[in-house]
């Protein structure tokens, strides 16, 4: 018996420690403990509530500047009106989203964005991705830098930025921004 529970804490181990490192070939630095102590929420909530953002509703709007990168961590995503995979029992053939944007927002000066989505599976959650970008360094692709990220796996259902951040500031404390893993 203690044997089984060393195994499975190792396994756990391994699927928690690989659940963010496994996204190594999209050239994002992903900071596994800075996210999991939310250290670096004080900067993206401060720019959430001070910046001018523009939010959008589709997909299409992700800027081309960061969207090669972007769909590296998270692969298809599907507009707010569209049919997506929102639970783990697949129907047909159709090959459908295991993603659905409810929105995203980019700062004037293009070196903000944040995206949030509904990810399903056996039950759905809210994934809320914010990025800090940038010009410097080698830019590949025309795609800017990522130079910190933030990402959270919560249930939230707000609209907008000042939605999230009201929810950031009610639940930062109370363990519902994340849990004990990254998951894209």
């Amino acid at each position: 018996m203690k044997i089984r529970i060393q195994l499975l804490t190792i396994l756990f181990i391994l699927l928690v420690g690989t659940s963010a490192n496994a996204q190594d070939n999209c050239n994002i630095p992903i900071d596994t403990n800075k996210i999991l102590y939310n250290t670096n929420l004080d900067f993206y909530v401060n720019h959430l509530k001070k910046d001018t953002l523009d939010t959008y509703f589709d997909r299409n709007k992700i800027p081309s500047y960061i969207s090669k990168k972007l769909y590296c961590l998270i692969d298809t995503l599907a507009n707010p009106d569209e049919n997506w995979q929102s639970t783990d029992v697949v129907y047909g053939e159709l090959q459908l989203p295991w993603r659905r944007l409810m929105f995203l927002s980019v700062n004037k000066r293009e070196d903000l964005f944040v995206v949030v989505y509904e990810k399903g599976g056996i039950g759905t959650s809210t994934i809320i991705i914010m990025m800090k970008l940038t010009d410097k360094g080698i830019i590949i692709d025309h795609q800017k830098n990522v130079e910190d990220i933030w990402i959270g796996q919560t249930f939230f259902d707000g609209k907008n930025i000042p939605d999230l951040v009201k929810f950031i500031e009610e639940n930062r404390y109370l363990g519902k921004l994340n849990t004990t893993g990254i998951f894209f």
